[in-house]
């Protein structure tokens, strides 16, 4: 019974989003609900009530950048350089916040225009890291904007700081419990979610074709069986959460000079947060920003340019090792280093492949850099010997490298500039 040949997987916008609907519900209701939560505490807040309106458009703008994130990642557009455009983007509307700040804007396009778009540009990142198979935990940073928010504006609109400065866990009201029960009971749904979508491409992509399509099984974004002993533990690390962290926390000086401790002056009517207290935070943001961008920049370098720098070390590792390795290994590597060369031209590859498959495949799509009896050839001889044989030949490993060396420059002969340059980004399976 022969196997069919599966390409690599191309789906359309309409099939991931069909995929990809229980992560994106479920990180929807995390970071929907994480801003529910900060708009009824300010609601609560009085001094903070009339505001409500321009800080719920600001928080909309960071909503639409997780909306945008997730189209991009749908897109299955490349991950690293649609960050980097993201994070120069923040740069941007950061250091436009610092010149308004400094400038004394005013008016709505000041107090609400450019903080959303701040909030939509930092949105972004997360919403792309939302559908990825990983870094997923980065992309709760959003929605804790909204949970940390809300739990900050109860605590300082009813003044608990000196009840934290005699019992730590006293700082917890049963308004901010609740949110942070919400934050870890959502977080941990999206979680499941992403497991569940992770488990159905498996089912849907593994194996004969016959069996992905007619004994594929529904899985629910959250398995009934298992919903009880998620909020079980939900609520376990509600509890360890509510009692650790805040022996975590620090404040500043207090008016009397002290490290955060309780003053004798009569207490004020609270913090008032309004649209300018929050620009002027944004603002200070984006000064401290730019300031930590002069010694932050090689980083993102290294983020952009992270793959082709691994690409240029582990090709030149599987052709000349860095170090002394066995030649049964040796050999093994510069196999590795044809089928990576075969990638770049355009072969399609799979894990299950057997020598004679990748070398058919190789010719089938390059007959003239694979003519029979040439280096592919004898390069696959030299790997079968080597990877199911008992014997080792003398010299096998040196003969080895000389003629993948010449199957690779075969093969990256008849690819073009460009795509060789692509390349450097593609990622290596």
């Amino acid at each position: 019974m022969s196997r069919t040949r599966v390409p690599h997987w191309t789906p359309g916008f309409r099939e991931a989003l069909k995929l990809a609907w229980k992560p994106l519900a479920t990180y929807a209701l995390f970071s929907v609900s994480a801003f529910i939560a900060l708009m009824l505490a300010i609601l609560d807040s009085h001094s903070a009530a009339s505001e409500m309106g321009k800080i719920g458009l600001i928080c909309l703008g960071g909503l639409a950048g997780v909306g945008v994130g997730q189209i991009v990642a749908l897109k299955r557009l490349k991950t690293a350089p649609a960050i980097a455009v993201a994070v120069l983007l923040i740069t941007l509307s950061f250091t436009l916040l610092a010149e308004v700040g400094s400038s004394g804007g005013d008016g709505p396009f000041f107090e609400i225009v450019l903080p959303a778009v701040a909030f939509f540009v930092m949105a972004i990142p997360c919403g792309i890291l939302s559908l990825q198979h990983r870094y997923e935990l980065l992309a709760a940073f959003w929605p804790a904007v909204g949970w940390i928010g809300a739990v900050i504006v109860i605590l300082e609109e009813q003044q608990r700081l000196n009840d934290w400065q005699v019992d730590k866990v006293k700082v917890w009201t049963p308004q901010t419990v609740a949110i942070l029960a919400g934050f870890v009971v959502t977080l941990m749904i999206y979680l499941a979610a992403k497991q569940t979508m992770r488990v159905e491409l498996w089912q849907a992509l593994s194996g004969a074709t016959e069996r992905r399509i007619s004994r594929r099984t529904t899985l629910a974004a959250v398995p009934r069986k298992n919903l009880l002993p998620l909020l079980g533990l939900a609520l376990a690390l509600t509890g360890v959460v509510a009692v650790l962290a805040p022996y975590l926390w620090r404040t500043g000086p207090g008016k009397d000079g002290g490290g955060g401790e309780p003053s004798d002056e009569p207490e004020g009517d609270g913090p008032k947060i309004d649209g300018d207290a929050l620009a002027r935070t944004l603002q200070q943001m984006a000064q401290a920003s730019l300031a930590a961008l002069k010694h932050l920049w090689p980083l993102l370098l290294l983020f952009v340019f992270y793959r082709p720098l691994k690409r240029v070390l582990l090709l030149r590792h599987l052709r000349k090792p860095f170090v002394p390795t066995p030649p049964s290994e040796r050999i093994e590597n510069l196999w590795e280093y044809v089928r990576i060369a075969a990638e770049d031209a355009g072969v399609v590859t799979l894990p299950a492949d057997s020598v004679e498959e990748l070398v058919a495949r190789i010719r089938e799509s390059h007959p003239t850099a694979a003519s029979p009896e040439g280096p592919l050839d004898r390069a696959a001889a030299i790997y079968t010997t080597t990877r199911y044989g008992f014997v080792i030949e003398s010299g096998a490993a040196a003969r080895m490298q000389i003629e993948a060396e010449a199957v690779a420059r075969q093969l990256r002969a008849t690819i073009g500039f460009g795509k060789r340059l692509l390349n450097g980004w593609r990622a290596l399976t």
